[in-house]
């Protein structure tokens, strides 16, 4: 791994975290309900971006792979918040919160899944 796929994963893992953290606070605050509506939104974008970015790729090796691994693991990575996306299900359940906690769990997972493939058949459309 070169000194520059390094640099060039830190700086897009930030701009994805940076763009996670500011998506999930607008949304937090325009949408004031238990659901954790901004977790749910970065979860759905970022599954379709990886599904584009995935489909593209198989094309015929779209991105050079330093590239591909930029974007996926980079600024997917930290864009996308499977970890948050679980402890809210969890802070929701343990609250009390149940309905709304395993609504959470089935609604991203099934939306995360039905993203993934509408991101793979819009890259294989391109």
């Amino acid at each position: 791994m070169s000194p520059l796929l390094i640099l060039a994963l830190f700086i897009f893992g930030a701009f994805g975290a940076i763009s996670r953290f500011s998506l999930d606070h607008y949304l937090s605050q325009k949408w004031d309900v238990a659901f954790p509506v901004g977790t749910f939104t970065v979860n759905i974008i970022g599954s379709l971006l990886l599904g584009f970015l995935y489909s593209l790729n198989l094309k015929s090796t779209f991105f050079h792979v330093d590239i591909y691994t930029v974007l996926t693991t980079g600024f997917c990575g930290s864009f996308t918040t499977f970890s948050t996306y679980m402890y809210e299900s969890f802070k929701l359940i343990e609250s009390g919160e149940v309905l709304t906690g395993t609504l959470n769990i089935l609604i991203t997972t099934g939306l995360c899944l039905a993203f993934i493939s509408i991101g793979i058949v819009l890259g294989r459309a391109t």
